[in-house]
C-alpha cells in the first residue's frame, strides 16, 4: 500500500527495484504482478477492512485477522 505514501519519492524505491533488477517505475507492476489476485491495494481498501471491524457488521467476530493484500502467497497464514 504505496499509493500517496511519500516512501516512492524516497530513495527506498531505487533500492527497492535495484533488489528486484527492475527499474525504479516498473516498481508497482512488480508488486502488483506478485500478488494472486493480480490487483493494486489503495488506502481505500484497508479503510474499508477498519471499517468492517469498527462497525456493527463484526459485533460478532473475535479474534479474527483480515488481511488485504491482493493474495501474496509468502504472507499466507500458516
Amino acid at each position: 500500500i504505496l499509493q500517496g505514501s511519500a516512501i516512492w519519492n524516497s530513495n527506498w524505491r531505487n533500492e527497492r527495484a535495484a533488489a528486484y533488477g527492475i527499474e525504479p517505475d516498473q516498481l508497482e507492476a512488480h508488486y502488483r504482478n506478485r500478488t494472486t489476485l493480480l490487483v493494486n491495494i489503495y488506502p481505500s481498501d484497508i479503510a474499508e477492512g477498519v471499517a468492517f471491524f469498527a462497525s456493527s457488521k463484526s459485533a460478532k467476530t473475535t479474534g479474527c485477522m483480515l488481511t488485504i493484500d491482493g493474495g501474496v502467497p509468502a504472507a499466507f497464514t500458516r
